[in-house]
């Protein structure tokens, strides 16, 4: 079987190309497993229809596609169809030197409290995400941590426009959490009257590149939006995003788990570690979707 085979479902997933992802799924799978398969297309058959005819909500509709591309993937997992091992890159310090060893970005400021900016958006027009719940969860596990008295959280934004996103990071945060829905062409704030806002790469690379040496870590808790942590991460900074669609309950363990670390006193790499661990046992289906970035270079978590 093509070791490349579960790489190339991934990518007709990411191209919301799903009865393709199925077709070749049901391809590469040994004859015990077709009945796996042809219950996961009728649902998906299921599913188109009730979207031409309209007789299922927006809300219902996110979900049962979210969970048949975390049933495909899971399949994929189970049968052994993984793709091939990639060696971890080499990182490249700031310095400007080629060689010698790479000291880790610290996570913590060197000056006074490690300031935390929480963001979201949760537009009337798009199905609806625990924000509220995923800001109150991460804070409670900070908090309980024996380094809980080296950050700060600023004040969240739960529901922020380009203009207030501008204003809050002028209180220089060290981390920028956002929690919302993404796309492959960038990130989806909201609007005055809270309608859903693209916020492109081009507009995030202007924001993030202005605060180059400041913010650390990025965690971008939406869908689709590795690219967008590829991208920012060449700013020096550690970025966390989501190759495909991720369910609530992942991307809220894993901010259960990161912040469990942080609040430790981890560094960013044991804090993922810690949060891979949460979401493997909670939610693991969603393990290849999240990714982490640094320098442009994916990191092994």
């Amino acid at each position: 079987m093509p070791e490349n085979t579960a790489e190339s479902i991934r990518e007709l997933i990411r191209q919301n190309r799903l009865s393709a992802a199925l077709k070749s799924l049901a391809s590469a799978l040994p004859g015990e497993h077709q009945d796996e398969v042809t219950l996961l297309q009728t649902r998906l058959n299921k599913l188109e229809r009730a979207e031409n005819l309209r007789t299922l909500s927006y809300d219902n509709i996110s979900i049962e596609r979210n969970s048949l591309v975390d049933a495909a993937l899971q399949l994929c997992r189970s049968i052994g169809l993984e793709p091939p091992a990639v060696a971890p890159p080499v990182a490249v310090p700031h310095t400007g030197e080629q060689n010698g060893p790479v000291v880790p970005l610290s996570i913590l400021s060197a000056e006074g409290s490690t300031k935390i900016l929480f963001v979201a958006a949760n537009p009337d027009d798009a199905s609806r995400l625990q924000t509220d719940r995923e800001h109150r969860l991460l804070k409670a596990q900070l908090e309980r941590g024996r380094a809980r008295d080296r950050f700060e959280f600023l004040q969240p934004q739960l529901a922020v426009t380009i203009t207030e996103l501008i204003r809050a990071m002028n209180g220089k945060p060290n981390i920028v959490h956002f929690s919302g829905h993404g796309g492959t062409e960038g990130i989806y704030i909201t609007t005055e009257d809270n309608q859903a806002q693209l916020m492109p790469l081009a507009a995030l690379q202007r924001l993030f590149k202005s605060l180059s040496g400041t913010v650390r870590v990025v965690v971008l808790n939406a869908c689709y939006s590795a690219e967008q942590a590829r991208v920012i991460s060449q700013y020096g900074m550690y970025v966390v995003g989501n190759n495909l669609p991720i369910s609530d309950p992942a991307a809220i363990s894993f901010s259960e788990g990161f912040y469990n670390g942080l609040g430790e006193g981890k560094n960013f790499e044991e804090a993922c570690n810690d949060a891979m661990m949460v979401v493997l046992t909670r939610n693991p289906a969603a393990a290849d979707i999240i990714e982490a970035w640094k320098d442009g270079q994916k990191l092994e978590i």
